[in-house]
Parts: C-alpha cells; structure tokens; sequence
C-alpha cells in the first residue's frame, strides 16, 4: 500500500511537471478518436444510430491501436509477449472515455 501511494505521488509530481506534454498527448488522442469516427461516417448513417456506432468503434479502435504498438515495441526492444497488455488497453479506454464524456459539447449532443 505505502509503494503504491508513494507511487502515486511520483506519478503526480510528473504528471504536474509535463503537464503541456501530457494535454498535448491527450489532446491527440481525442483528435485521432474524431478522425477515426468522421472515416465512419462515410461507411455508417448520419442518424442517432450511426453516429453511435462510429463513436463506439472508434472508441474501440484507438486504445486497441495504442496497446498494439506499446506491444510491438516491447516486443522489438525484448522479443517477448508484453505483460498485461490488456490492462494497458483498458488504461487507455478509460482515459479515453472521460475525456470524451468531459466535454461540454458531447455530453449534450448524447443525451
């Protein structure tokens, strides 16, 4: 428990010292999730029913695309299976969807 906290608080401390890096990490991802749904768009219906379906495959599509090339990294650099990969997939899917659910504008167009 005390690793993790002090963990937490290492992680904190960066996270507060790159802090440009990491809303332009962040920022990226959103844009990359925009782009994959508006590529959707021409394959599904504009309606309420398509626009959820490319939300949702998208929302699949880029945490499953980021956790592919962290493995194939650590695959070039050790030439093993990455451990926890779907953690790391579910990691990125959740910050993902609160970014995506923290906007003003698409928790309105939702509901």
């Amino acid at each position: 428990m005390l690793k993790h906290a002090i963990f937490m608080i290492i992680f904190s401390v960066l996270a507060m010292m790159f802090q440009s890096q990491v809303a332009f990490v962040l920022h990226y991802m959103l844009v990359a999730h925009d782009r994959v749904a508006d590529i959707l768009g021409s394959i599904f219906s504009n309606a309420p029913a398509g626009r959820m379906i490319q939300e949702t495959i998208a929302l699949v599509i880029i945490p499953l695309v980021i956790g592919v090339v962290v493995a194939f990294v650590y695959w070039l650099i050790k030439r093993k299976e990455v451990p926890h990969i779907i953690g790391t997939v579910w990691f990125f899917w959740t910050v993902l969807i609160v970014m995506i659910l923290a906007q003003p504008m698409r928790a309105v167009a939702g509901s």
